[in-house]
C-alpha cells in the first residue's frame, strides 16, 4: 500500500514480497526517533472496526460479550469493587516476566518499520513490558504483518500469532493499541464496571459493532 500526499509518496508494505521473519535494526529506532515528534494523521481508523471481529479488532476464539468475563475474571458476581480487571488474569495467557518476543514481516517498508519500532520504544520508556527480538529459543512470540486491517489476539496464546497493522494502521496510537491486546490486555469498553461511568449511546455504535 502507499499514499500520496502533495509530491510526496509514503509506501507501507509491499504485499509482493515473501513475508519472512525479520526484526528491527538500530536503524528503526533511530529514523522511529526523528518521528516521534511528528503528529499522525488519521488515515482510516475503520480498518480498526471490523464486524467480523470481537469489538472490530480482536481474533481470540470463541469470545463473545459472555465469555469474555471469564478471561478477565468478572464472571464471580462476589467480585469485590477496586479489583475488577481489563486484562487476562489466566497465567497461561500471560507473557513470562512481560517479555514478549517479536518479528517483523520483511514486507513492510522503511517508514512502516520505523514506526512500529517508534511505538515498542514508547513502551520502553513508559512500561515494563519488553518486546525483544525474538531468539531461537522462544517458541511463543508475535509476528508484526500487513494483514487484512488491523487486529490482535488478546494475551499469550503460543506459538506464531499475528498482530497485524494493514491499511489504515501505520499510526504510532493504532500500533500501540493492537500491541496492548498481544500484551493481554481488552478494550475500555469492555470494563466490569464500565456503566458506573459513562453512558453508552447506542444510536451511535455501527450495527455488530455493539461489543458488551
Amino acid at each position: 500500500m502507499k499514499l500520496l500526499t502533495e509530491t510526496i509518496i509514503i509506501i507501507y508494505y509491499d504485499k509482493s514480497l515473501p513475508d519472512e521473519e525479520t526484526l528491527l535494526t538500530e536503524e528503526d529506532f533511530r529514523s522511529g526517533r526523528i518521528l516521534r515528534d511528528t503528529v499522525d494523521n488519521v488515515i482510516d481508523d475503520s480498518a480498526m472496526y471490523n464486524s467480523n471481529r470481537f469489538e472490530g479488532d480482536i481474533i481470540n476464539p470463541g469470545l463473545t460479550p459472555r465469555t469474555i468475563k471469564g478471561f478477565v475474571g468478572e464472571a464471580d458476581p462476589t467480585k469485590l469493587p477496586g479489583i475488577m480487571r481489563n486484562a487476562v488474569r489466566q497465567t497461561y495467557l500471560m507473557w513470562a516476566e512481560a517479555r514478549i518476543p517479536y518479528t517483523i514481516s520483511s514486507q513492510y517498508s522503511s517508514f512502516s518499520r520505523s514506526k512500529i519500532a517508534e511505538a515498542i520504544e514508547e513502551y520502553r520508556k513508559l512500561t515494563c513490558i519488553d518486546f525483544v527480538p525474538k531468539s531461537a529459543a522462544d517458541q511463543d512470540y508475535i509476528h508484526i504483518v500487513p494483514d487484512d486491517g488491523c487486529y490482535s489476539l488478546v494475551g499469550k496464546v503460543g506459538g506464531k500469532q499475528p498482530v497485524s497493522l494493514g491499511d489504515g494502521c501505520i499510526q504510532k496510537g493504532i500500533i500501540i493499541h493492537e500491541l496492548m491486546h498481544a500484551v493481554g490486555f481488552f478494550h475500555e469498553q469492555s470494563r466490569a464496571d464500565r456503566d458506573d461511568f459513562v453512558t453508552i449511546n447506542w444510536n451511535n455504535v455501527e450495527t455488530g459493532l455493539q461489543g458488551i
